[in-house]
C-alpha cells in the first residue's frame, strides 16, 4: 500500500498529464473529424462533371502576381488574355489527381461555402474550388450546399494567407501537377521567389 503524502507538485504533475490526455484525445477527435468531413466532401467533388479551381491574389501589387484558373467542364475563361491570368483546361484524371492533393493538404475540410455566404476577401492568395453536378441536388443538400434546379452547386472557398506558409502550401501542390498546369505554378511561385527568400530570413 502506498502511503505517500500527495504534495502540490504530484498533484500539479497529476493535472498536467490529465490535461495533456485531454488535449491529444481533443486533437484525435478534431483530426477524426476532419478526416470524415473530407471524406464525404471529396466523395461528392469526384463525381462532379464541372470542377474549377482558381486562385487569387488580393491585394496591393507594384507589379501583378501570377493567378490561375483549373477547369474540367464548363468555364468561360472571358477574353482579355492577360498573361499574369492563367486558365488551363484539365483533363479529368488531372483535375481529380489536383483535388486529391487538396484534401492531402486540408483545403477541402476546411474549406467554406461562399455561395451561401459572404466572405471578405484578405490580403494575400486564396483558393476557390467550384463545383456543379446535375441532378446532384440530394448529395449537396445533405453537405450543407446549395441545390439549384435540381442541380448542386458549392463554391468552397479558403484564404492562403500571405507568409511563407503561404508559399510552402503552394509548393506542396506542385507534384499533383503536370504539363501546363505545373507551368501556372511554376509563374506563381517564381514571382513570390524574392518574397520567399525574404521571409526566409526572419526569426
Amino acid at each position: 500500500m502506498d502511503n505517500t503524502k500527495p504534495t502540490r507538485r504530484n498533484w500539479l504533475f497529476s493535472c498536467a498529464a490529465v490535461g495533456l490526455a485531454a488535449n491529444l484525445l481533443t486533437a484525435d477527435l478534431v483530426s477524426a473529424d476532419e478526416n470524415e468531413i473530407t471524406a464525404d466532401r471529396l466523395k461528392i467533388l469526384r463525381s462532379c462533371e464541372s470542377l474549377t479551381a482558381a486562385l487569387r491574389y488580393y491585394g496591393d501589387q507594384d507589379k501583378p502576381f501570377y493567378q490561375f484558373t483549373f477547369h474540367l467542364g464548363d468555364f468561360a475563361a472571358g477574353a482579355d488574355n492577360n498573361p499574369f491570368d492563367r486558365v488551363t483546361k484539365l483533363d479529368r484524371d488531372a483535375m481529380l489527381t489536383f483535388i486529391d492533393a487538396l484534401a492531402k493538404d486540408g483545403f477541402i475540410a476546411a474549406a467554406r461555402d461562399i455561395s451561401t455566404k459572404d466572405i471578405k476577401p484578405t490580403v494575400g492568395y486564396n483558393l476557390t474550388l467550384t463545383a456543379k453536378k446535375t441532378g446532384g441536388a440530394a448529395d449537396f443538400k445533405r453537405l450543407g450546399w446549395q441545390a439549384i434546379k435540381g442541380d448542386g452547386h458549392v463554391e468552397l472557398y479558403q484564404a492562403l494567407g500571405w507568409d511563407l506558409k503561404m508559399i510552402e502550401r503552394l509548393e506542396s501542390w506542385q507534384p499533383a501537377l503536370n504539363g501546363a498546369a505545373a507551368k501556372d505554378m511554376e509563374f506563381v511561385l517564381g514571382r513570390l521567389s524574392g518574397l520567399k527568400r525574404e521571409w526566409q530570413k526572419k526569426p
